[in-house]
């Protein structure tokens, strides 16, 4: 943990279980770990020489939670979805985990991409199943807004793949907890992206990410999308 006021950095509780690429969410000052990749004991290994790249079973429901108070880690209800790199968004003290991924190995023709959506309430350590996402996807950006969710381009599912499709979307969904729906928003322009991130700036979204061409990375300006009263928003280029 960093002490940012002191510019030095401690060690603090480990954590219960060795796993990666999980979805992280804040509550009331708790640190939130959900699903992601568990670690291989058996054989001792994380990843193939590959960096990044996890063997084994790919996905699980396990969350746990850190309180800095107490410096101690509490393991609570099993996510109801199986899952590894899925997005974590938290409105209203409710954590909300969108989409990820789920295979028997990490290999691209083993791993199905999720839709799905499930609600989790750290007042009653209990999950809630909500709407689907209109479309399967992962490594896409969100960010929460006036109450509201926004998942922001990102990768489809191999098998939902069009002839016209690049494999990334340029799509944007908000989702409102309130009425428990899913609505396209309109943009303008966005370039198709992947790897992205989202920080909730109220009254917007900034983006950053990558998208690739023939290979080869491509870094892509930051963007900031503010929402209207109404459905929809905007684009501003953003001088950083």
């Amino acid at each position: 943990m960093e002490n940012a006021d002191a510019n030095e950095w401690r060690v603090i509780s480990e954590l219960p279980t060795q796993r990666a690429s999980f979805a992280t969410a804040v509550v009331d000052g708790k640190i939130y770990l959900i699903g992601g990749t568990l670690f291989e004991h058996e054989r001792g290994i994380w990843c193939d020489p590959g960096p990044g790249i996890c063997r084994g079973p790919f996905g699980m429901s396990l969350v746990e939670v850190y309180d800095p108070e107490t410096n101690t880690w509490e393991r609570l209800t099993d996510m109801p979805t199986v899952r590894s790199d899925a997005k974590a968004a938290v409105v209203a003290g409710r954590i909300y985990v969108l989409a990820g991924r789920v295979g028997k190995d990490n290999r691209h023709v083993n791993l199905t991409t999720l839709k799905v959506v499930e609600m989790y309430d750290p007042e009653t350590d209990t999950w809630v199943r909500k709407q689907d996402m209109s479309r399967r996807r992962a490594a896409f950006g969100i960010g929460v807004v006036a109450g509201k969710i926004y998942a922001i381009g990102g990768n489809v599912d191999p098998r939902d793949k069009k002839p016209e499709d690049p494999g990334r979307v340029d799509l944007v969904e908000v989702y409102d907890p309130a009425t428990d729906t899913w609505s396209k928003c309109r943009h303008d322009a966005m370039a198709l992206r992947q790897r992205l991130f989202g920080t909730p700036f109220t009254p917007s979204v900034g983006l950053g990410g990558r998208r690739m061409v023939k290979g080869v990375p491509r870094l892509l300006p930051l963007k900031c999308i503010i929402p209207k009263p109404t459905a929809g928003g905007r684009n501003l280029t953003c001088q950083i």
